[in-house]
C-alpha cells in the first residue's frame, strides 16, 4: 500500500512539474512577444512624407502666363494657349467641363457631329460573325462598333464584353444602322460620343493648336449646343502639355 501511494505521489509530482513548465514556456513566449512589439515600435520607419510634384522651367514660364483667378474670352483663351504651345507635336486642344447633375440623375451621354472634324479619327468596327470571333478572343482594336439590326442577335453573344466598355452598338446613339458605309465614315471622322462622369465632369477634344481659331470655336459650339443654359458650371480650356484656362460662363461665348 505504501509502495502504491509512493507511486501515486510521484506521479502527481511529475504531472504539476510538467503543468509548471508549460506555464514557464507561455510565460517567455509572452515575453518575447511584448520584446518583439516593443523593438518593431522602436525600429518603425517614420512615415513619407512626400515632396510637392516639382514641375519643369518650361513649365513654370508658361504657368505665369496664365491668370488663374481670371476668366477668358474664347478667343482670348485661344490665343493664350497657342502662345504658350511649345512642345515638339500638334498638341490637342480639349473643352473641359463641369455640368450640373442631380443625385439619381442619369449621367450625360450623347453623340455629337463635329463640324471640322474629329481632331483625331476613331477607329470604327462592323460587328459582322469575323470580328465577333475576334472579339470572343479577345481582340479589340477599335474605338466604336456598329452593326446592321438584322445582326444584333450575333452581336448580343459579345455583349458581356462590350457592354462594360461602353462599345455595344445602341440605337439612340446610332450605331445600330442599316447604312454600315455611312455610318464608319461618319463615326471615323465626324461623329463622336460625348459623355460625363459621375461627377459630371467632360473632357472632350475640340482641336488641334494648328488648327485656325474658325475650325475650333465650330466645335465647341457643337458642344454646347447639347445643353441648355445654366447646366454648364465651369468651364476650360487647355492642351495636351499646357495648364487649363478658365472660360467666362458659356452663356457669354457666342452672344
Amino acid at each position: 500500500m505504501g509502495e502504491q501511494k509512493t507511486e501515486k505521489k510521484s506521479q502527481e509530482e511529475i504531472l504539476q512539474e510538467a503543468e509548471k513548465q508549460l506555464e514557464d514556456i507561455k510565460k517567455a513566449e509572452s515575453g518575447k512577444t511584448n520584446m518583439s512589439q516593443t523593438s518593431v515600435t522602436k525600429i518603425a520607419k517614420k512615415p513619407r512624407i512626400s515632396k510637392a510634384r516639382q514641375r519643369s522651367a518650361r513649365y513654370q514660364s508658361i504657368y505665369k502666363k496664365v491668370n488663374r483667378s481670371q476668366e477668358y474670352l474664347i478667343e482670348e483663351a485661344l490665343a493664350l494657349i497657342k502662345e504658350i504651345s511649345r512642345a515638339g507635336f500638334d498638341e490637342t486642344i480639349d473643352l473641359n467641363l463641369k455640368t450640373k447633375i442631380k443625385k439619381g440623375q442619369q449621367m450625360f451621354r450623347e453623340m455629337v457631329e463635329f463640324p471640322a472634324g474629329l481632331a483625331k479619327k476613331q477607329r470604327v468596327a462592323i460587328l459582322d460573325q469575323a470580328k465577333i470571333e475576334e472579339i470572343k478572343k479577345g481582340k479589340i482594336d477599335f474605338d466604336i462598333a456598329i452593326v446592321e439590326p438584322k445582326n444584333m442577335a450575333l452581336a448580343g453573344q459579345v455583349a458581356k464584353i462590350l457592354g462594360p466598355k461602353g462599345l455595344m452598338p445602341n440605337p439612340k446613339l446610332g450605331t445600330i444602322t442599316e447604312d454600315l458605309i455611312k455610318a464608319k465614315a461618319r463615326f471615323g471622322t465626324k461623329v463622336k460620343e460625348v459623355k460625363a462622369d459621375k461627377l459630371g465632369n467632360i473632357c472632350v477634344a475640340v482641336g488641334k493648336v494648328s488648327w485656325q481659331d474658325e475650325k475650333i470655336l465650330q466645335n465647341i459650339k457643337a458642344v454646347f449646343g447639347l445643353f441648355q443654359s445654366g447646366k454648364v458650371e465651369k468651364a476650360a480650356l487647355s492642351s495636351t502639355m499646357g495648364p487649363a484656362v478658365k472660360l467666362v460662363p458659356p452663356e457669354f461665348f457666342f452672344r
